[in-house]
């Protein structure tokens, strides 16, 4: 206890530590932890032989990790405005972090993405360059609220990840290939979900998204295409005989029925706090995945 009162009183303290966890937060650590892990887990599935901690999985990682973070960063910068009316608790509208702080971190961090992956090599020094610019444009041209494609940009740079790691260790493999789809369709019916839970604050702030130009009708069976392809996508490997029995022992428990309760929970009882209880299921979920995914290989 008397640990935790500590950290109690060095997160209300004022001054450069506070600072510091402010713009952390705008980071989104948990998120960007989990784009490092998926570069890990591409480096393993990749069957190359490369130790999953060696300096070149690591770097790719964390080159990673930091683009994600990047991203999130330069979002809340160039939504600061509308945040004010949608999203007040985050850092920048709640006058946590200036605009400007935010911009410099933003630097800072696709800098130092770009100069660890360019000792990578040529080829993915190229590829986080690349990333790292698809990361910008989502924000710098508000890619979400062009229909769908907003949604399919943050589902290809989830799935980046998972194929940035495993090139860092030597190729891609049938695992790998199965890893990545899985992460997409899985990021596409996610982000479709939170295009509804913020629609009602997207409104308000007049943001335009998929949820906003569609209407939650169409937008919930968009929904639900996604999530029946993700879990017909979990069950193709088995049945092509690429993945094992365990692996779909694994997948049903871990994956699939939770993802179908969680559809059917929605589906069942339409309303924001539901939509906010799917959403931290769904989080749950792509976190129990990792233990049928790690099978694959």
């Amino acid at each position: 206890m008397r640990y935790l009162r500590s950290i109690s009183k060095c997160v209300k303290a004022r001054g450069p530590a506070q600072q510091i966890l402010h713009a952390a937060r705008i980071t989104r650590p948990r998120i960007s932890l989990q784009a490092a892990l998926s570069a890990f887990l591409g480096s393993y599935l990749s069957g190359i032989g490369v130790p999953i901690f060696s300096a070149r999985v690591v770097i790719a990682a964390l080159a990673m990790g930091l683009v994600c973070a990047f991203g999130f960063v330069i979002n809340d910068y160039c939504d600061a405005d509308k945040d004010n009316i949608s999203k007040p608790h985050r850092p920048i509208p709640a006058g946590l972090v200036s605009r400007r702080t935010a911009l410099g971190l933003a630097i800072f961090l696709a800098t130092l993405a770009f100069l660890l992956s360019c000792t990578l090599g040529f080829w993915l020094a190229t590829a986080a360059l690349f990333l790292i610019g698809l990361s910008a444009a989502y924000s710098l041209f508000a890619l979400r609220t062009v229909v769908l494609l907003g949604i399919a940009t943050v589902a290809f740079l989830s799935s980046a990840s998972a194929a940035y790691g495993s090139l860092a260790a030597g190729g891609l493999s049938s695992a790998n290939l199965i890893f990545m789809t899985l992460l997409c369709l899985n990021s596409l019916s996610m982000e479709t979900l939170y295009t509804l839970v913020d629609m009602p604050g997207d409104v308000r702030a007049g943001v335009a998204t998929t949820a906003v130009r569609l209407g939650p009708l169409a937008t919930l069976r968009l929904f639900q295409a996604f999530t029946f392809s993700f879990l017909l996508m979990c069950i193709i490997p088995w049945l092509l005989g690429l993945a094992s029995n365990i692996y779909m022992i694994a997948m049903l428990g871990c994956t699939i029925l939770p993802t179908v309760s969680v559809l059917a929970f929605v589906c069942a009882t339409y309303d924001q706090l539901n939509l906010h209880r799917a959403r931290f299921g769904l989080r749950a979920i792509r976190i129990l995945s990792i233990i049928p995914v790690l099978l694959l290989r």
